[in-house]
């Protein structure tokens, strides 16, 4: 269960330019049709990459480097000339060297690189992993960068210490690029730490079913008073219980499209009519959330929903997964989230909160249930010119999913 969620999580906290490029690691064929790198070896990278823990393969690949160029400073036919990264091609490519420098000495489970004060060897094992991520590394950063920067490696006697400032330099060039393609590293140890916690209490709940109302406040309740991780308001905690939630069913919608019937007329085959409208809707329509509409209707032709009609409509994903699986906890959010929030930058200010409590009234729950239940009738306003337009095909998909959504929030809340 613990695996099955991280995985995930990873999947989605990509971007499609870095799932496109790990893609092509994991498509690339051999001459014989063949994969290049093993499924095991292509999960494995997309793990360091998107766990940035890519510091120690580095710094091998680096040592690799040195070795694969120790003839003529070339390391192209060490890694491209062979038919698939396996550990027997690697080996019986090295065993091929003729002279070479003397640093680098060849045995039957790896290669050497002989400094004067020491050694560091990098076994075949190593190598069909390594040679992958330096597959992954030319097409993130371009093979002209590259090149540029493992020059040294190649063309230089460095000692130890140089090697080590090239890995960093390496490693420093490819964080800067899955800066713009993953998550920040704080976020990712924040979720982590909260999908930790969720599966050790969901019980028999899976995917993003296991995220709930009770989870989300035995998680602040447990960690908001310590410093194991950032998570002393509320708000912050349901944001990331918002952003799990999304990202494993979204994960899950895009593993299942890879696995999707095809069209056809094969029924027995398990083929989906092309004539059948619905159920090719059904399997590539991603849908569009009313809410969304209404918004774009708002500032586009409508424009008579006010900011504070348009902040209530973002804080109430009442057609999203979150909303459905999350309705008091959204609930919690706009109220209580929101005062915490507050007496916390007054805090962190250093001024008074006398008159940050706002009436009593004015924060309980069934008063804010009350201004959803205002929000229904903008929204029936808002759609009303449409229904003269007789698109009531339209208006209906719009109103009554808020409706409803805001309903049942106020029969779980109030219950």
């Amino acid at each position: 269960m613990a695996t099955v969620l991280k995985n995930l999580n990873l999947e989605e906290g990509k971007s499609d330019a870095l799932r496109n490029a790990l893609a092509c690691i994991s498509e690339a064929s051999a001459a014989d049709g063949g994969q290049r790198y093993s499924a095991r070896i292509c999960r494995a990278l997309g793990r360091i990459i998107v766990c940035r823990s890519y510091a120690k393969p580095i710094m091998e690949l680096s040592y690799l480097l040195v070795c694969a160029s120790a003839r003529d400073g070339q390391y192209e036919d060490v890694f491209w000339e062979i038919e698939r990264a396996s550990v027997s091609e690697f080996r019986r490519s090295f065993a091929a060297f003729e002279n070479i420098s003397p640093d680098v000495v060849i045995a039957h489970d790896g290669i050497t690189h002989a400094f004067i004060d020491g050694a560091f060897q990098v076994s075949y094992g190593c190598m069909p992993f390594l040679a992958a991520l330096l597959e992954f590394m030319v097409m993130a950063l371009g093979y002209q960068k590259i090149d540029d920067l493992t020059k040294p490696l190649r063309q230089a006697k460095l000692d130890e210490a140089g090697v080590l400032d090239i890995a960093k330099t390496l490693h420093r060039s490819l964080y800067q690029y899955l800066k713009e393609h993953i998550p920040p590293a704080q976020r990712q140890r924040r979720e982590r730490h909260f999908l930790g916690y969720v599966v050790e209490h969901c019980g028999n709940r899976t995917g993003a079913d296991a995220i709930s109302d009770d989870v989300v406040l035995a998680y602040w309740v447990a960690f908001a008073d310590t410093d194991d991780i950032e998570a002393k308001t509320y708000r912050g905690v349901h944001e990331t219980a918002s952003r799990l939630i999304t990202a494993l069913d979204g994960a899950q919608d895009r593993l299942a499209g890879t696995r999707a019937a095809p069209i056809g007329t094969d029924f027995e085959a398990g083929e989906i009519d092309l004539m059948d409208t619905d159920a090719v809707t059904a399997l590539f329509d991603e849908g569009q959330s009313p809410l969304s509409r209404i918004l774009e209707t708002c500032a586009e032709q409508v424009k008579f929903v006010n900011v504070n009609e348009a902040d209530l409509f973002s804080e109430i994903p009442l057609v999203t997964s979150v909303g459905r699986r999350l309705p008091v906890s959204v609930l919690r959010n706009a109220v209580f989230g929101s005062a915490q929030l507050r007496m916390t930058t007054a805090l962190r200010r250093k001024t008074s909160m006398d008159s940050l409590f706002p009436d009593q009234s004015d924060t309980l729950y069934r008063t804010r249930l009350q201004v959803y239940r205002n929000l229904v009738e903008t929204t029936e306003r808002i759609v009303r010119p449409l229904w003269q337009r007789s698109n009531v095909l339209k208006c209906l998909d719009t109103v009554l999913p808020l409706k409803i959504g805001i309903e049942n929030k106020c029969h779980l809340s109030i219950a």
